[in-house]
């Protein structure tokens, strides 16, 4: 009962000493990417708020504590130097342009780089930025080793560190905090208890940090409200405790919603023409790009260097003269049937050309230590494939125990599938998160061969189901039954793979209104998916 009490009692505490802040707030920052380093400062109150009013004090921000050498904001009441030295050399201690004013309800984004940098990643100018705050700060940052420009420096730390807004009105001996805000670990936190003229602070063993945020991903402040903070006794502008405030309820780590991830490159075949930021998913149809070859693939996007001539228009020719072909380099295709992992470094494929001969291919010699499924055409002997591939293969011939081997000549480049064959759908890899059916928006008829393209798509780790139904819920025929780890979206679009208007048991259906219908259930979770989609079915004028 003791862990349930205390739940209880963290709970009241943050209900009992949370209110809406009555003074400027972080509400955004990032950390990570470089280029995407920002704050955000929020005015919660209903009058605007004055950063540097000349002759009435300033605002400060800075993220440059260093304990070892006792370096806190809270020394500028004594001197510059003493409150930041600059000896860590990507930290900066900032005071604000004058009559540089947040109005009521308004936020001020600063880009801790340059501008473009910003403009780039965000797709937005900040109202400010480092650069234009104290360039000469910002263009000493990018001294060696820190001499990339741009966004070449990391100005707020990826692992550690504490972020602090701060008013000092340029007389009093004593700073006011405004906000605090801690990552990582306390390893950077502030104490000011033992300083003359300050109120306790909470001890750094006590104070609360939000874990490191991972790239592309922003703190954000679920509201106005600082939770867990002390409303009275502190060292705040208002008399808070800004050093209490429990960050972990307060703020959360969410994905940067300015940029949608995905591939960039137009050529890919997974191109996503909304994504903003490029996430390495780019997939590529690989293969000969030359149509003066035997294997030329006039799908191909990206060329691997596999262009050949075959030697031999069947595998026949190099089975049925085994002895006469040992030792020489050929060239040949057919369709890929199976794969064997032999062992952690040694696999064999077989592949059969249109009349039943089939040779085993396996890594040269020189290339045992390549993995096929460690590499680009890993796809060709993923088990869950839905497709049917035709390869060319350059190798050498070889014998084992009777049967014909050939023994890759280079790595990938020695495999090709230059034709496919999606007799169960294309399938194209992407994350889904639940099911869905399209059908193509027109009758078919069946009777004179007519077939009703569709596409499905399903999350990963799922059993997928597609049937036909009747609209009263009779069973008509199963066209997918399925298991699959990936997730992703299934084009069937060929003879072997739309549906062609017949039941289970081969007849053609009645004309009328069918639904086709999607299940995907993931067995790990118990999570079901459900959709489904309208199919008519129409008859000769």
């Amino acid at each position: 009962m003791y862990k349930f009490y205390i739940v209880l009692f963290n709970i009241f505490f943050c209900f009992c000493f949370s209110q809406d802040a009555d003074h400027l707030i972080f509400k955004r920052v990032c950390i990570a990417p470089n280029e995407a380093e920002m704050i955000e400062i929020y005015n919660p109150t209903s009058v605007d708020i004055n950063l540097n009013a000349p002759g009435n004090g300033s605002y400060f921000l800075t993220d440059g504590t260093d304990p070892t050498q006792s370096e806190y904001y809270y020394n500028i009441v004594t001197s510059q130097s003493a409150a930041w030295s600059g000896n860590i050399t990507t930290d900066f201690f900032i005071s604000f342009p004058e009559n540089l004013i947040i109005g009521a309800g308004e936020s001020l984004s600063i880009g801790m780089h340059d501008a473009n940098t910003f403009q780039n990643y965000y797709n937005y100018s900040p109202e400010t930025t480092l650069a234009d705050i104290e360039p000469t700060l910002y263009y000493s940052m990018q001294n060696p080793p820190y001499d990339n420009g741009g966004s070449g420096f990391d100005v707020l730390s990826n692992g550690s560190e504490v972020l602090v807004l701060f008013y000092w009105d340029e007389v009093s001996s004593t700073v006011q905090d405004v906000d605090y805000f801690l990552w990582g670990s306390t390893d950077l936190g502030v104490d000011k208890s033992s300083q003359p003229g300050y109120l306790p602070d909470t001890p750094i063993a006590q104070q609360n940090f939000i874990p490191a945020a991972n790239l592309n991903y922003s703190y954000f402040r679920n509201s106005n409200e600082e939770s867990g903070e002390s409303q009275s006794g502190g060292n705040g502008i208002t008399g808070h405790d800004e050093t209490s405030e429990i960050f972990e309820i307060s703020w959360s780590i969410t994905q940067n919603p300015e940029v949608v991830f995905g591939c960039t490159d137009s050529i890919a075949n997974n191109y996503d023409g909304s994504a903003t930021s490029d996430d390495g998913s780019c997939m590529y149809n690989w293969g000969c790009m030359d149509s003066s070859y035997d294997n030329y693939d006039s799908e191909a996007t990206m060329d691997q260097g596999s262009c050949v001539n075959f030697t031999h228009t069947s595998i026949g020719d190099i089975v049925s003269n085994l002895s006469g072909n040992l030792g020489a380099e050929v060239k040949i295709s057919g369709k890929l049937i199976s794969y064997t992992q032999i062992n952690p470094t040694f696999w064999i494929i077989g592949i059969m050309d249109n009349d039943g001969y089939i040779i085993e291919i396996i890594p040269g010699q020189d290339n045992e230590s390549w993995q096929i499924k460690d590499t680009y055409l890993e796809y060709l002997v993923d088990p869950y494939s839905t497709t049917e591939y035709i390869v060319s293969v350059k190798g050498t011939v070889g014998e084992y125990q009777g049967k014909a081997q050939l023994s890759t000549v280079g790595k990938e480049s020695s495999i090709d599938d230059y034709i496919r064959y999606h007799i169960y759908g294309e399938k194209i890899d992407r994350q889904i998160s639940k099911a869905n059916i399209v059908v193509a928006p027109y009758v078919v008829i069946p009777s004179i061969g007519e077939r009703i393209n569709f596409a499905y798509s399903y999350p990963s780790d799922s059993r997928v189901i597609v049937r036909i139904y009747s609209l009263d819920g009779r069973f008509i025929t199963s066209l997918v039954d399925r298991y699959d780890d990936t997730g992703g979206t299934v084009i069937r679009a060929e003879d072997s793979s739309d549906w062609d208007g017949k039941d289970h048991l081969g007849q053609i259906v009645d004309p009328g209104t069918y639904l086709i219908h999607i299940e995907a259930s993931n067995f790990l979770t118990g999570a079901t998916s459900v959709d489904t989609a309208p199919i008519v079915v129409g008859v000769p004028n």
